[in-house]
């Protein structure tokens, strides 16, 4: 068996400048950070990315067009789940996908438990660490 250093180790994070886009359009919108960069505002980095989509610019902005637009432009970069925490969708009816307890025939929905918003401690890290208590629900 190879050990650990006979591998390359070339992990490295990526921002989409598309993240940042919506990240800075988030700050003004939601909190309260006055953004100007060359003259831009948040409604201004929002509109590079929903533009590009062939959308008409939005004039405003509000919680439920910003989380939209970062499910559509960064669905398959994993960042839904915590986005869905930090907006406090994850775990209300506000927010409902099949997954989560959509009934198709009944359109009944369900919210899913408010402790899913943190994951549970390993039970390795707290048997290493006995001042790590348990996340409740787990």
């Amino acid at each position: 068996m190879p050990d650990a250093n006979s591998f390359v180790d070339t992990d490295f994070p990526v921002f989409r400048l598309a993240d940042v886009y919506l990240m800075l359009a988030e700050c003004e919108t939601i909190g309260g950070v006055a953004v100007n960069i060359n003259g831009k505002n948040g409604v201004d980095f929002f509109n590079e990315v929903h533009t590009r989509a062939g959308l008409d610019a939005e004039t405003s902005l509000s919680n439920d067009k910003i989380i939209d637009e970062r499910g559509r432009e960064l669905v398959w970069e994993c960042h839904r789940r915590s986005d869905l925490v930090r907006f406090n969708m994850l775990t209300t009816k506000k927010y409902i996908w099949s997954h989560k307890g959509m009934n198709s025939d009944m359109g009944m929905a369900h919210a899913v438990d408010s402790h899913f918003n943190l994951y549970p401690i390993p039970s390795s890290d707290i048997m290493a660490n006995s001042n790590l208590k348990q996340n409740p629900g787990y």
